[in-house]
């Protein structure tokens, strides 16, 4: 689906990309390839995509670009890990992984590292399910070993 460039909405809750992540993405972009999609939801806000979303800016692209709509990327059950942070809080917080349901149902109470806003965190998984939608909106990150 195509769309105006600057009709995408930024949410709040996003930082700036590392630097590593943008100049693999300027590289692509200067070569006219793409590594990555834009993936908005139906309010026209970026769900995915943001390292891609910053080179184009600071490109000054204002013209009609590609997105993906997030029903159809989260079209798809996708498995879920809820956990907390072993000593930081009580708040039960959520991240995808890539991996079948019945591989890590049975993995509650186990530890795992997981991409967060300061790094790979290390948690305790508190429940685990496959849902056809995400739980919540917002940015939700990955589990990256369980």
């Amino acid at each position: 689906m195509k769309m105006s460039f600057r009709d995408i909405i930024i949410p709040q809750f996003y930082t700036k990309p590392s630097e590593k992540k943008l100049k693999k993405c300027r590289d692509a972009y200067k070569n006219g390839t793409l590594d990555r999609d834009l993936v908005i939801d139906n309010k026209n806000v970026l769900r995915d995509g943001y390292v891609l979303y910053c080179v184009m800016k600071e490109s000054n692209y204002d013209g009609e670009v590609e997105v993906m709509h997030c029903n159809k990327f989260y079209n798809n059950p996708t498995t879920y890990v809820f956990g907390k942070h072993m000593g930081v809080d009580e708040k039960e917080r959520c991240w995808y992984i890539n991996m079948a349901y019945n591989k890590v149902a049975d993995k509650i109470g186990c530890l795992a590292d997981v991409e967060t806003k300061k790094g790979i965190q290390t948690i305790v998984v508190t429940r685990v399910a496959r849902l056809s939608n995400p739980p919540h909106d917002g940015l939700i990150r990955k589990v990256v070993h369980i």
